[in-house]
């Protein structure tokens, strides 16, 4: 009876840690190589001392300058990165997510810096995107300050945070699943330390753990298998 409630225990943790615990993809960019493995985008990005640069001006209505990475069936995650404006703020900087690889199949959380927004929206055939979520910033936008933007995807609902303070959110079932990006229009910005999680994402990437001590290890979920397995098996 004992080892049973000893076990149901273990259980019950390894479950809510495994939850918390979903495969997570990262990249810091450090290597100075994004491989084409792993990121697909335009020309006009290129690395900067361990930073992402896009830098896309003249954009016709609506068309954004985007890198993404990822598969198309990954469904619910949580993506966090770092974005900074090398030029005088303008235009949109922010991610893609649920990102299918068509052209006008994914939703977008961005700064606006022109209404001095925080945007959600979707796009969609015929090309269109249409504005979910507009909210306005409680801070004055400056060049070279990073901020931390966020994305929840969670079934048809979207959160988003701009350092770590909610930001919009709105709810949408056009798109249930896709890849993970960051873009820009008619702004030059800079990306970094590029982090995604969820049940549906396998742990890899290019990150250099000695050169992020903020960020906590995450044990990979064919580790955590294991030691169930073997839990059960005492």
């Amino acid at each position: 009876m004992f080892r049973q409630t000893i076990i149901a225990v273990l259980f019950v943790c390894f479950v809510s840690t495994s939850s918390v615990l979903a495969g997570t993809w990262r990249d810091d960019f450090e290597d100075g190589n994004a491989s084409a493995a792993d990121w697909e985008g335009f020309d006009f990005l290129e690395l900067e001392d361990g930073e992402y640069s896009i830098k896309f001006f003249n954009a016709a209505q609506d068309v954004i300058g985007l890198i993404r990475t990822g598969n198309a069936t990954w469904k619910d995650y949580t993506v966090r990165c770092k974005m900074r404006y090398i030029s005088e703020p303008s235009g949109w900087a922010g991610i893609n997510f649920r990102d299918t690889g068509m052209p006008w199949e994914r939703y977008g959380f961005n700064i606006n810096a022109d209404d001095k927004t925080a945007d959600g929206w979707k796009a969609i055939q015929p090309p269109a995107v249409i504005k979910l979520s507009k909210v306005p910033l409680t801070f004055a936008l400056s060049i070279d300050i990073w901020y931390q933007l966020k994305v929840i995807a969670k079934g048809d609902h979207f959160e988003f945070y701009i350092d770590g303070k909610p930001a919009g959110e709105f709810k949408d079932k056009s798109i249930p699943s896709g890849k993970v990006g960051f873009f820009v229009r008619n702004a030059h910005a800079h990306f970094d330390d590029f982090i995604v999680s969820g049940d549906d994402v396998k742990d890899g990437g290019n990150w250099d753990p000695a050169k992020h001590p903020e960020e906590k290890a995450v044990e990979p979920k064919s580790k955590l298998a294991k030691t169930w397995g073997k839990i059960k098996s005492n």
